[in-house]
């Protein structure tokens, strides 16, 4: 099994390979620990401020520990390359703590008239207060300033949030990529009765 690679600036590569006994299992905590909701409050929908990368870090891990891919969400200058570079804008509504409550963004990796809308996150006490239609409308009206002539949005097979939010945000279903992902642990999908699976 390979374990992790990577590939450095001078063109190497380096592979670690771990062995590991069929009967191992790797255990990861999936536990959801209760939160008291947070007071009844007004959000500030707008673009994310760089001083905000940190929240924004804090967020991903808040909510999916380090099992999600976007490795650059779990570290701010990470985050900020990839806006500063142009490929991603991000949305966030902010409580009246200061504190980044939810997260969204416009993915566009190259300058193309199409972005990907994607990777809503929600801080757990501040669930239920209806974040994701003003985010989703201020993102959408990003994509018209840039020109654009679209926006994707994908959702997964094990994640039936990813689905409501595509039919929240009435983007019309138009393709599928069968088995397109390989099976993952991502803690946003963890079902006690489902294995992981080839996601499509």
């Amino acid at each position: 099994m390979r374990y992790g690679s990577k590939i450095w600036k001078t063109g190497e590569i380096l592979h670690l390979v771990k062995r590991i006994p069929k009967t191992a299992q790797t255990k990861i905590d999936y536990e959801i620990h209760e939160t008291s909701p947070a007071p009844s409050q007004h959000y500030e929908i707008r673009q994310m401020l760089s001083e905000e990368a940190s929240q924004v870090s804090r967020l991903f891990w808040m909510v999916y520990g380090y099992t999600n891919k976007n490795e650059d969400f779990y570290r701010p200058e990470g985050l900020l390359h990839l806006i500063s570079s142009g490929r991603q804008i991000s949305y966030v509504a902010v409580g009246e703590n200061g504190e980044a409550a939810r997260h969204i963004r416009l993915i566009r990796p190259e300058p193309v008239p199409m972005a990907e809308g994607g990777l809503f996150v929600v801080f757990p006490v501040h669930r239920g207060r209806r974040l994701m239609e003003p985010l989703e409308h201020d993102i959408s009206k990003k994509a018209v300033e840039l020109g654009l002539s679209g926006l994707s949005y994908n959702a997964v097979t094990s994640h039936e949030k990813s689905q409501k939010g595509g039919k929240i945000m009435d983007f019309v279903p138009y393709g599928i990529d069968l088995a397109a992902c390989p099976p993952r642990v991502f803690k946003a999908q963890v079902s006690q009765d489902i294995p992981p699976q080839w996601e499509s």
